[in-house]
């Protein structure tokens, strides 16, 4: 259940049978995609709690769905945006292709949104970025908690 909140299905049964634990430290070439939506701090600065959680939660599950339809995994959310990967820690020969995509579905995704929203007070608008090239991928922090339950 852990693995599905930040892989689809795919990766994560993939992941399931490997004999290589996905914190293995390694060095490789991925996607890295980054989402932040433009303006949140000014829009649920003027809006009651639950709507800019309600907004919020609604962004954040569409921004994963997207990434997740193009064999991206979520590195982290960070507050109104996240970090994503494709290409880690599986890589493909498509994984720079599928972050462009997946840029381009998550502008349309957002924009889609906006027009069906009545209050045109509450569109939103996101900035994506992408990096493709060498990473290093490895579990870091406080190692007490890496094999805690």
């Amino acid at each position: 259940m852990n693995l599905a909140r930040f892989f689809p299905q795919s990766i994560a049964e993939q992941l399931i049978k490997a004999q290589t634990p996905p914190s293995f430290t390694r060095c490789q070439r991925a996607a890295v995609l980054f989402v932040d939506i433009v303006g949140f701090t000014d829009f649920s600065s003027s809006r009651p709690p639950d709507v800019v959680v309600q907004t919020l939660r609604h962004h954040l599950r569409m921004f994963s769905d997207v990434v997740f339809s193009h064999q991206g995994s979520i590195d982290k959310f960070l507050g109104d945006g996240l970090m994503a990967f494709l290409g880690s820690p599986l890589a493909s020969l498509r994984d720079a292709t599928n972050a462009a995509e997946c840029a381009i579905e998550l502008l349309k995704s957002v924009d889609s949104w906006n027009k069906r929203i009545e209050a045109r007070d509450r569109s939103l608008h996101i900035a994506v970025g992408i990096h493709y090239g060498e990473v290093i991928y490895a579990d870091v922090g406080n190692e007490k908690n890496w094999n805690s339950p």
